[in-house]
């Protein structure tokens, strides 16, 4: 539920403490690489944004979106990122 709320930080923490249980269930595993990866992909998008490494950014956010592209709360976040730091290269559309 926390997970697809778009709470990944939560998500995350209480995906690594079922882990920790005997039966944890298996799909907790796989959610919680994910939970992991987006937010390490979105907080080095964040990162290079504050740095004003625009390319970077729109990288990170780009490998974000990769990562789950069906999760439309956590992306939508993910997406205006993006838009916003192609707008400071001055650009309004991604390059092909």
């Amino acid at each position: 539920m926390l997970y697809e709320s778009g709470d990944l930080g939560a998500a995350a923490e209480r995906l690594a403490e079922s882990l920790q249980r005997p039966g944890a269930p298996a799909a907790a595993k796989p959610t919680l690489r994910q939970a992991k990866a987006l937010l390490g992909a979105r907080a080095e998008g964040n990162a290079a944004f504050k740095r004003g490494a625009w390319a970077a950014a729109v990288e990170a956010y780009t490998r974000a979106l990769s990562v789950d592209p069906g999760h439309a709360r956590f992306n939508a976040i993910l997406y205006a990122n993006r838009a916003s730091a192609w707008g400071h290269r001055d650009r309004l559309q991604q390059e092909p």
